[in-house]
């Protein structure tokens, strides 16, 4: 019948039939004979059983030795990255310790004088920090409590909690 119908479903159906005919499939094992044999193949299954268990157990050993691993590299790869970028942040004065005139000016909006900064660290004994500038080379960072007594500005709440980079 799948002959006559000449599709290549009918085609496919007909080979398989023909293998199922003159090619049938194995017979299965054939059950144990006596009681040493079946206590035999008894022990062989468990057997069996156990190594499945075991190579089962060495691979979620595996699987979570990889895991530990791999978290353990991604904390410690974020962990240098968020080291560099509070350097990076400090070295642009940007920083809850000291900032440049510009770094305030950006993340206020206001404008504001070096003197009264220069003459507070005078008065007071301290030093501006010396950063990397883009157009000036190098840029005095103001200290943050020269900061603080100056222009009222608590350089800690301006980036802290931002952490920007301008």
């Amino acid at each position: 019948m799948s002959k006559i119908v000449d599709t290549d479903e009918a085609w496919a159906f007909f080979e398989k039939m023909e293998n199922a005919y003159f090619r049938p499939a194995p017979s299965p094992k054939a059950l144990p004979g006596n009681y040493i044999q079946v206590l035999e193949a008894l022990v062989e299954s468990d057997k069996e059983k156990l190594a499945i268990s075991d190579e089962r157990d060495e691979a979620i050993r595996t699987k979570s030795q990889i895991s530990r691993t791999r978290e353990a590299s991604a904390m410690d790869k974020l962990s240098v990255a968020t080291r560099k970028n509070r350097e990076l942040t400090e070295r642009l004065g940007e920083s809850v310790k000291h900032a440049t005139i510009t770094a305030v000016k950006n993340a206020t909006g206001k404008e504001y004088k070096f003197a009264p900064l220069r003459r507070w660290c005078r008065e007071n004994h301290v030093e501006a920090t010396e950063v990397p500038d883009i157009r000036y080379g190098q840029v005095k960072s103001w200290p943050a409590e020269s900061w603080l007594q100056v222009y009222g500005i608590n350089l800690k709440s301006l980036f802290a909690s931002s952490q920007r980079i301008h």
